[in-house]
């Protein structure tokens, strides 16, 4: 009897280390693209000094390396413009439809998303139509591990 126990036992161990080791990924932590370790640019400063105007909390963002890394992924990689002229887009909610910290004209080359209040936390992909022309922003989710 004993001899069977021990091998029942032998072979319940093995299973349950064998498929420990699966693979698990961590659906919390955000993969970064290369181009997130660049420093940030002049431009990429003014956006952030134009969105988040009071000093203390300027502060707190170049203080907090976190912070500045989702910001650059931000304007780097999670937001983009695109001209659509094949599909209708007029079902897309409208750019002015979201609330902004500054009122601005759209400026194609010099968009802020910094200053539009965008769900940058969601996890699927959003898109919105820019009032009277074909342009979209699209504001993709995290990349995550």
């Amino acid at each position: 009897m004993k001899p069977n126990f021990f091998i029942l036992i032998f072979v319940f161990s093995f299973y349950l280390t064998a498929f420990s080791q699966e693979k698990k990924t961590n659906s919390w932590i955000t993969e970064y693209p290369k181009n997130i370790a660049l420093p940030l640019t002049n431009l990429e400063i003014k956006k952030i000094e134009a969105a988040f105007q009071d000093e203390l909390y300027l502060n707190r963002i170049y203080s907090s390396k976190s912070l500045i890394t989702d910001i650059k992924d931000i304007l780097r990689n999670r937001v983009s413009i695109e001209l659509e002229n094949i599909k209708d887009i007029s079902h897309l909610p409208l750019l002015s439809s979201l609330n902004f910290k500054v009122k601005t004209k759209f400026d194609l080359r010099n968009f802020n998303p910094l200053l539009y209040d965008f769900d940058f936390q969601s996890k699927t992909q959003k898109m919105f139509r820019v009032d009277d022309t074909n342009y979209v922003i699209i504001v993709k989710p995290k990349s995550l591990k």
